[in-house]
């Protein structure tokens, strides 16, 4: 069962002035489990995070038949910037590169970068722990919103990615996170913008090995098992005798049955996902690292760990300075989970400021 949120409701606040923002109110505070929420309370602010932003978008979807992804929650957090969003027609693409979870602040922002599946919507999850001085934007694989640019390795990810945080922030210092295959990224990004000059301020890495680790072989992993291993990464229940023939039809119905917070997509967009995940898995096995100067944040999994699972020494001939080594008490899947979230944002909120 998810924790239910850790919220502060404001006793002033305004209550829903037209019939969508009484609908919308209702909804938040369903999903919040709030006797009432006022129009102006942000989502976040009451103790939302992912894993409750998608149920809500979903609700929302329903209840009004709109077309509303986590990326319009993300920008317009208030049942009143929803109510005005939806009201002009005005969604945001959910798949953009550049997704801000939270563009203001006046410190540095953390850059957090898209674990396999491509999407960055699951680091909302660190906004409640990390000061609301600090912007936070998720980068998303560009292959999500245009078909056919997958790159060939995570070098030149690395590089395109880059250019995108650089629209943002133009120099350093950079601050950089990734999660699983969003930590070879990560990784890849540091090395390149200080071979290109910049400082890196801070470089964190989510229970991300290098490739080699893996043990992935040198042959491509057939799509059906790629398939396979997303779905297990949904928490999606297969038939094992399905799996060897397991279609990108076959794919998208259970996805549209049973995971709500992406039903919203199309087969089109569904394809998409597809390219990306087998994609990265691709690079993956094709990733030798670099030399980056300096030191790193290594958070690990520590449930779920086999003998065969990568060392936590893996990073050390890759990093001049220390790889300061910190577990979390969840599994590697469970990482952006809402308890896992908060404990991992306090103590990279805490070396920020260390580092400042």
């Amino acid at each position: 069962a998810l924790p239910a949120p850790d919220y502060t409701t404001n006793s002033t606040h305004q209550t829903p002035r037209t019939p969508r923002e009484e609908i919308l109110a209702g909804l938040f505070a369903e999903v919040l489990d709030l006797p009432s929420v006022g129009v102006h309370d942000s989502f976040f602010d009451l103790g939302g995070h992912s894993l409750l932003a998608t149920r809500l978008t979903s609700r929302i979807r329903t209840t009004l038949n709109a077309e509303l992804t986590v990326r319009d929650l993300l920008d317009s957090p208030s049942v009143a910037a929803l109510a005005e969003l939806m009201e002009s027609g005005g969604a945001r693409n959910p798949f953009d590169v550049l997704l801000p979870l939270r563009p203001s602040g006046d410190r540095p922002p953390l850059f957090c970068i898209h674990p396999g599946v491509g999407f960055g919507w699951s680091y909302a999850g660190l906004l409640t722990s990390i000061g609301k001085d600090r912007p936070l934007y998720a980068i998303q694989a560009r292959s999500l919103s245009e078909p056919g640019l997958c790159p060939p390795s995570v070098e030149d990810m690395a590089r395109d990615y880059i250019e995108q945080i650089r629209t943002v922030q133009p120099t350093g210092p950079y601050h950089i996170l990734g999660w699983s295959f969003g930590g070879l990224v990560a990784f890849a990004m540091g090395v390149e913008l200080q071979r290109q000059g910049e400082e890196i301020g801070f470089l964190s890495i989510l229970d991300t090995y290098p490739g080699k680790e893996y043990e992935i072989g040198d042959d491509r992993v057939p799509e059906h098992m790629a398939l396979a291993m997303l779905l297990e990464d949904f928490g999606c229940e297969v038939d094992p005798d399905d799996l060897p023939t397991l279609s990108r039809d076959q794919f998208a119905q259970i996805m549209h049955e049973q995971v709500d917070s992406l039903n919203f997509l199309e087969i089109g967009q569904i394809h998409n996902l597809i390219d990306t995940w087998t994609n990265n898995i691709e690079l993956v096995r094709r990733f030798s690292p670099g030399r980056f100067d300096g030191d790193a944040l290594l958070f690990t999994a520590a449930m779920g760990r086999t003998e065969n699972s990568p060392s936590r020494d893996s990073w050390d001939p890759y990093v001049s300075g220390s790889v300061k080594k910190i577990d979390i008490a969840c599994t590697h899947g469970g990482m952006m989970q809402p308890d896992h979230a908060k404990e991992i944002g306090r103590l990279i909120s805490a070396q920020l400021d260390k580092n400042a």
